[in-house]
């Protein structure tokens, strides 16, 4: 509804700052409670996220590519999940999984950086 409201840039640029910051927040955890609290509020923002990005890309493509590209989005979702899935089982292994959480952090700065613009 934000988005329809003030336009889609403030709203993702929001939601991106949020899930970064709780993502952050994340590798910090010192408990499982508080770890799962913030990993439901990541998984709100991302939610978030995800509707306004996906109409802003849609809507930026032409009209006869729009079914394809709307696919390979959906799929790029589930190679990523696997990529973070593989790293993060590297990094546990590796004795460094809290690194994993405050790599999350680059997307912040790519969000202050469009706010900028």
């Amino acid at each position: 509804m934000m988005a329809d409201r003030y336009g889609r840039r403030i709203p993702l640029m929001i939601d991106l700052v949020f899930y970064s910051v709780v993502e952050v927040a994340t590798g910090f955890a010192h408990s499982f409670a508080t770890f799962l609290v913030l990993r439901a509020l990541f998984g709100i923002g991302m939610g978030g996220e995800w509707g306004v990005g996906a109409s802003l890309a849609m809507e930026k493509v032409p009209a006869r590519l729009r079914g394809f590209l709307s696919g390979l989005l959906q799929q790029g979702y589930a190679l990523g999940y696997l990529l973070a899935a593989a790293a993060t089982s590297l990094s546990f292994r590796a004795g460094m999984a809290a690194y994993v959480f405050l790599s999350e952090g680059f997307p912040l700065c790519s969000g202050f950086s469009s706010a900028l613009r």
